[in-house]
């Protein structure tokens, strides 16, 4: 009996002392070439409209970011689940979205602060993973 609450003790404190790096984790997952795929528009009677040759952006490890949309690149940083872009070429003002991965790992994007009532998200698909 005192063996298995030993044991029992043991496997415990072990199942509790685990690294809380789950935020770094996802920001981490955002690195790399993601290729619009879907938006998401609940107020339309067919809310998923799936997108044909998407644009194409890049968030790099050093910060850079790039769309194909645009002749020129930018940069980024990340706060939480906030995405702050900075293209100057495009805007004098940072671009906002809050972001998150749906349960197959694709990249939901939505302008911050959201003016969709009915919500709204352009959905990304990784294509190439940056080193």
């Amino acid at each position: 009996m005192k063996n298995i609450l030993i044991i029992t003790a043991v496997l415990f404190l072990f199942s509790s002392c685990t690294k809380n790096d789950s935020q770094e984790n996802y920001d981490n997952d955002i690195y790399g070439t993601w290729q619009l795929i879907e938006r998401f528009d609940g107020g339309s009677p067919n809310p998923n409209q799936p997108v044909e040759n998407g644009d194409v952006i890049t968030f790099n490890l050093d910060g850079a970011f790039a769309n194909s949309s645009y002749n020129c690149d930018g940069n980024y940083q990340i706060n939480n689940s906030i995405v702050e872009i900075n293209m100057p070429c495009v805007t004098s003002n940072a671009l906002e979205f809050s972001f998150s991965f749906d349960d197959v790992g694709n990249l939901l994007m939505t302008s911050y602060p959201n003016t969709c009532v009915e919500g709204c998200y352009d959905k990304y698909l990784k294509v190439i993973t940056e080193d």
